[in-house]
Formats: structure tokens, C-alpha cells, sequence
């Protein structure tokens, strides 16, 4: 008899813990589908963010593009209309301008299509990159005697 309350009690304690074990299995499971739902949850808001502060950031260059256009259209015409007394230094710095803008036009071009990987360590660079090319600009309308904003 003592075999057997022996026996009983054993195979108690086995089927609590086997039990239990299920119980922890199943737990843990459901944790770990829990940690994966909230991670990729996380990417994925994550990913939208970047998607948004990229559109604005292209947005915002679209923007800055198409005043530059318009202030390159303006130089173009007063180099043009002064054509016989533009001085060689003049055209020296138009010519540069045209280079740095086709520059930053590929840039533009790579930003917007999203080709670039790192957005974030290029943008700051690039809008400073966009400040001097305008300043040079403002410089070169100036002495073009072009009024700021026309």
C-alpha cells in the first residue's frame, strides 16, 4: 500500500509538472509571437516615418529646385541681354553656377527616387549645399544688376 500512495503521489507530482510545462510552453509562445507582432509593428511605424520624412524632404527640394529654376532663368536672360558687356569673370562664375546646379540636379534626381541610402547624413549637407549655391546666386544677380526678387 505504501508502494502505492508512493506511486500515486510520484505520478501526481509528474502530471503537475508535465502540466505545468505544457502551460509554460504554451506561454511562452504566445510571449514570443506577442514580442514579434510588437517588433515588426514597430519596423513597420518605423519605416512609415522615414517614408514621411522623406517625402517632405523631396518636397522641400522640389520646392527649392523650382526657384532656382527661375532664378537661373533670370540670370540667363540678363547674361543674354548683356552679352557684349559681360565681363570674362562674369561668365567665369555663370559657368561654374551651371555646373554646381547640375550637380545638385543629380543629387535632387537621386534624393527623389530614393536611391540613396542614408537620407539622413546627406540632407543637412545638401540643404547647406543649396544655401551657397543660392547665395552665389543673389551674388551673381547683383552684379548682373538683377533686383532680388523679380
Amino acid at each position: 500500500m505504501k508502494h502505492t500512495i508512493l506511486s500515486v503521489i510520484v505520478l501526481s507530482f509528474a502530471l503537475l509538472f508535465s502540466a505545468c510545462s505544457e502551460n509554460s510552453q504554451e506561454e511562452a509562445s504566445q510571449m514570443q509571437e506577442n514580442a514579434e507582432q510588437t517588433t515588426e509593428d514597430a519596423m513597420n511605424s518605423m519605416q512609415d516615418q522615414m517614408d514621411s520624412m522623406s517625402e517632405e524632404f523631396v518636397s522641400e527640394l522640389e520646392q527649392l529646385e523650382q526657384e532656382l529654376d527661375k532664378e537661373m532663368a533670370q540670370i540667363e536672360e540678363a547674361i543674354n541681354d548683356q552679352s557684349e558687356e559681360i565681363e570674362p569673370e562674369v561668365e567665369e562664375r555663370w559657368n561654374n553656377l551651371k555646373e554646381q546646379r547640375e550637380q545638385l540636379n543629380a543629387t535632387y534626381e537621386e534624393v527623389k527616387s530614393g536611391s540613396i541610402e542614408n537620407l539622413e547624413s546627406i540632407k543637412s549637407d545638401l540643404k547647406d549645399q543649396y544655401s551657397s549655391f543660392k547665395e552665389d546666386l543673389q551674388e551673381l544677380k547683383a552684379d548682373l544688376g538683377i533686383e532680388k526678387s523679380q
